[in-house]
C-alpha cells in the first residue's frame, strides 16, 4: 500500500484577525453544505468564491474532487452532495450536442443526470422541506449551471419538467392514499 500527501488549496481567512480565522475554520467544522435555506449560496461560491480566487471551471473541478472525496466516507445518501456533484459534472462534461437521449451514452453526463434527478427527488419528496424553497433552489441551480455552460439548456429543461411532474404525481398519490 502506498502512502502520499494530498495538498489542497482551501483559501484563507479574510484577514489575519482572530474573528476572521474563527469564521474561516468554522466553515470546515460545520456539517456538509445544505442547499436549502440560507446555505444555498454555496452554489454561488463556484463563480464568486469568498477568497476571490479561481475561475468557474477551476472551481467546478475542485468541487468535483471534493464531492468525490466526501462520497468515500458517506454512509447514506446526501441530496446536497448529489446536487453539487451533478453541478460540477454538468459544468465540466456536458456539451452542446447533448440531449436526454445522447447524454445517457456519455458516462459522466449520464451520472450528472442521475444525481440531478436523485438529489432533487430526495428534496422534493422530503416532507420537512418547504416546496417553495425547493423550487427556488431548482431555479437557482439551473440558472447558475447555465451561466457556466449555457449550451446544455436543451438538457436541463426536460429534466426540470420531469422533476416537477414527478413531485406533483408523488404528492397526488400521497393525497389519494390518505383519502382512500
Amino acid at each position: 500500500m502506498s502512502q502520499g500527501i494530498l495538498l489542497v488549496n482551501l483559501g484563507s481567512p479574510a484577514e489575519p484577525t482572530i474573528p476572521a480565522i474563527k469564521k474561516y475554520l468554522g466553515e470546515f467544522s460545520s456539517p456538509p453544505p445544505v442547499l436549502i435555506g440560507g446555505e444555498r449560496m454555496k452554489l454561488g461560491y463556484i463563480s464568486n468564491p469568498p477568497d476571490g480566487l479561481g475561475g468557474e471551471i477551476d472551481n467546478a473541478k475542485h468541487l468535483r474532487g471534493a464531492c468525490a472525496n466526501l462520497r468515500i466516507t458517506m454512509t447514506k445518501d446526501n441530496a446536497s452532495i448529489d446536487l453539487l456533484t451533478s453541478y460540477s459534472l454538468f459544468a465540466l462534461e456536458a456539451k452542446e450536442s447533448d440531449n436526454l437521449v445522447s447524454a445517457l451514452e456519455r458516462p459522466l453526463v449520464s451520472k450528472a443526470i442521475e444525481l440531478y434527478r436523485k438529489g432533487f427527488r430526495n428534496l422534493l419528496r422530503n416532507e420537512n422541506e418547504n416546496w417553495q424553497s425547493v423550487k427556488d433552489l431548482l431555479k437557482i441551480f439551473n440558472e447558475k449551471i447555465l451561466d457556466i455552460n449555457p449550451v446544455i439548456q436543451a438538457l436541463i429543461s426536460p429534466l426540470t419538467n420531469e422533476l416537477l411532474v414527478n413531485r406533483t404525481t408523488f404528492r397526488l398519490n400521497q393525497f389519494l392514499n390518505k383519502v382512500s
